[in-house]
């Protein structure tokens, strides 16, 4: 590759399916240019792959911040397939991620395949929604975990800008399981986004001779078909370090799992120390409980506080802060500052962008879902999406936590409530009700209060160079009167809404969770949810209940729609 052109190689695979000898004259169409194959013969039932060489003048480089794609356009006298693709490099080394040619720190989202009210139903329009909210916290990287990447999700990778890890999950060479494999390496190889390539998670027989063997078959399965995409594994460490070297052999790039935890100790750093020339990345961090909109522990509602859960997913009942697993695998200010001092990872892949249906975490039934997520089952922000977005954004990034009212606070005996500010800016102020408590040097994206509580309103200003750049509050609500309802996002086919209770002044209550009737003009409810972590309600698409305020709704239409939600209770 040089700055004015670079040099790329085109397959094209031709099967005749007649019983005759064809001649067929196969070219490729890129923007003006044209890249003929020559007249060619295929024999009754043949298949054949032709390749060549080819110059592409001036290229647009892939790159998140750019998403540039090319349309290749493959004809034949009787057929045509158009495919986009993007003109990008990938490597990786002792230092970490280089995207063409240049360093790249990978701030990465692994995410399974669900949706609140969908499932595994997801359309073109979900998936792009579910993409665009992480994209908007700074996200260019995502893992689909556990799970290969549909096509839709390479597709919205593509256009958004998010450099894709496509994961096999199980180490299994089974020939029925290698052929899936292949399948899906030939669908997605041609994806401007695809990077990585995961062969693997956390799977018991990884680092033994018997894995290698299997990883072995599986590597060059992938690189027989996808001479870009880097592999790795996703490893679960031990606090030993201990990793077998033939395992290891078989990949471009060591993927270990929660390298910052306590629960895994210095075994990352142990393998860095032994194998000094091995290039290791993080391909799964933080599983930091919590649940939208709660500022306070519950066991009986399955809830855990955003300021940091006591409960653990390794002890039972809740521990002290300091305990194994309190709160989760790790805390995001120690998954950033492990980032830091370790640049050599290449990155995080965050666990996980939304939360999911299924492996509940602390809690087991009556919860029905994780509590990993940066944002809720419906793709609502939780409090620390703003602390990922304070150090990924280049714009002022300022949120305020908790909401301000009374029923829903952690309040100490002195009648003490905690205050947290998120913001990418060097000094904050806080205020209550006009009084200032202050202004505080922004450490790690994180400024922290105790004020006693007061109803009314609390705000934050955020400064650079003493100059005020940027201000959010909150207020204390009263009783639910209304519901607004917010169409957050617009698809081709698909509209999201958001549903919040209001007071009469027209402010949010957070706490509000009535039901309400829902009904719509010019469209179709497809799915409804309200990110509850226990919501056991009947499932219905005439209404829903809200959660800490808040609901989603999703509604087939091509018209402008009319969405309207009583409230019923």
């Amino acid at each position: 590759m040089q700055d004015d052109q670079v040099v790329m190689g085109a397959e094209i695979c031709i099967e005749n399916f007649s019983m005759e000898t064809v001649e067929a004259a196969p070219v490729i169409k890129i923007g003006e240019q044209l890249i003929q194959f020559g007249v060619q013969t295929f024999e009754p039932f043949e298949k054949r792959t032709l390749k060549k060489t080819f110059v592409l003048p001036e290229p647009k480089l892939w790159s998140p911040e750019e998403p540039v794609l090319y349309e290749a356009i493959f004809q034949l006298e009787t057929d045509e397939c158009r495919k986009n693709f993007g003109v990008r490099t990938f490597s990786y080394d002792t230092q970490g991620f280089y995207l063409n040619g240049e360093s790249y720190e990978l701030r990465g989202v692994c995410e399974h395949q669900d949706f609140a009210g969908v499932g595994v139903a997801l359309n073109q329009d979900l998936v792009d929604y579910k993409v665009k909210t992480m994209k908007e916290m700074g996200v260019n990287a995502w893992r689909s975990a556990h799970h290969f990447a549909s096509e839709a999700l390479l597709d919205a990778c593509d256009r958004f800008g998010i450099l894709l890890m496509n994961e096999n999950r199980l180490l299994e060479s089974t020939p029925w399981r290698v052929a899936d494999l292949e399948k899906m390496v030939r669908r997605s190889r041609m994806h401007a986004s695809m990077a990585f390539w995961s062969a693997a998670n956390e799977e018991v027989i990884g680092n033994t001779d018997l894995g290698s063997r299997i990883a072995s078959r599986l590597v060059t399965c992938i690189k027989q078909n996808n001479y870009e995409s880097l592999v790795v594994s996703a490893e679960l460490l031990n606090p030993a370090g201990v990793v077998n070297e033939n395992y290891l052999a078989n990949y471009d790039v060591l993927g270990v799992n929660y390298p910052e935890a306590d629960a895994m100790g210095p075994g990352a750093i142990k393998i860095k120390e032994q194998y000094p020339k091995l290039p290791i990345m993080s391909t799964e961090s933080a599983s930091y409980f919590s649940t939208r909109g709660i500022y306070r522990d519950d066991e009986e509602r399955c809830q855990c506080s955003n300021f940091g859960s006591l409960f653990s997913m390794i002890l039972p009942g809740k521990r002290q802060s300091d305990d194994p697993g309190a709160g989760g695998t790790a805390r995001p200010e120690k998954v950033m500052t492990y980032l830091a001092e370790h640049s050599y990872m290449g990155g995080v892949f965050l666990w996980t962008a939304f939360d999911y249906y299924g492996e509940p975490s602390p809690f087991g039934w009556p919860a029905i879902s994780s509590q990993f997520g940066i944002a809720d089952l419906c793709g609502f922000s939780k409090d620390y999406y703003y602390y990922y977005q304070a150090f990924w954004s280049k714009e002022p990034v300022i949120h305020i936590m908790p909401h301000w009212n009374e029923e829903g606070l952690e309040i100490d005996d002195q009648g003490m409530v905690t205050v947290r500010v998120f913001s990418n800016a060097s000094d904050v102020e806080l205020f209550v009700n006009g009084k200032s408590c202050g202004k505080k040097g922004i450490a790690g994206c994180i400024a922290n209060w105790k004020v006693p509580y007061e109803a009314g309103k609390i705000s934050a200003v955020v400064y650079e160079k003493n100059r005020p750049i940027a201000e959010a509050g909150v207020e204390t609500s009263s009783t639910i009167h209304s519901v607004k309802s917010e169409k957050i996002y617009e698809g081709k086919e698909y509209c999201l809404y958001k549903l919040e209770g209001v007071d009469d002044q027209q402010r949010p209550v957070p706490t509000a969770d009535n039901k309400l009737s829902l009904c719509v003009q010019n469209g179709e409810i497809i799915g409804v949810a309200n990110g509850d972590p226990i919501n056991h309600d009947s499932y219905s698409l005439e209404c829903v209940r809200l959660f800490q305020g808040k609901a989603l709704v999703i509604v087939r239409t091509d018209k402008e729609v009319q969405l309207e939600a009583d409230i019923q209770e």
